[in-house]
């Protein structure tokens, strides 16, 4: 089963598209959803197949969540996902590419559980709770520092 969360202007024609290809019992769409975990919980691969993903939150998400990713070679996931390693990346618009590598997750049982823990590893080492944090008050550390000088006129 495909469950596609979210919405745009491409709704209608995919749910066309569905039923055109006689698998509308199959493809689930599932609308903007602010609960995500069980979506997580419930998947086995995360495709990522976004015309433009500046930073890839969904991405994050989806390393948090421990599952393997499928993503499109855009800016966000470019950055995050080391391909072959912590996931698997694709051309834009190369549907055909994005088929080949879910099809090498579903053949190679090894490499699921693989991409999924470095992805958590990296989620875990840059970008979980304690590591933003600690980056915000380090930040805020040294613009208060910064003020401080500028108002003693040093």
């Amino acid at each position: 089963h495909l469950w596609l969360a979210g919405e745009g202007p491409q709704l209608g024609a995919l749910k066309a598209q569905a039923a055109r290809l006689g698998i509308g019992a199959r493809v689930h769409f599932l609308g903007w959803r602010e609960d995500i975990a069980p979506l997580f919980a419930a998947c086995d691969v995360f495709l990522c197949p976004s015309r433009h993903e500046p930073l890839g939150n969904v991405v994050l998400d989806a390393f948090a969540h421990r599952r393997p990713v499928v993503a499109t070679h855009t800016a966000g996931p470019a950055m995050l996902v080391e391909d072959g390693t912590s996931g698997l990346l694709v051309a834009v618009e190369e549907p055909q590419a994005m088929a080949t590598a879910l099809s090498r997750l579903i053949a190679d049982k090894d490499l699921r559980p693989r991409l999924a823990a470095a992805g958590f590893a990296h989620w875990q080492e840059h970008y979980s709770k304690p590591i933003v944090v600690r980056q915000y008050l380090d930040l805020f550390e040294r613009l208060c520092e910064t003020r401080a000088k500028h108002a003693a006129g040093t």
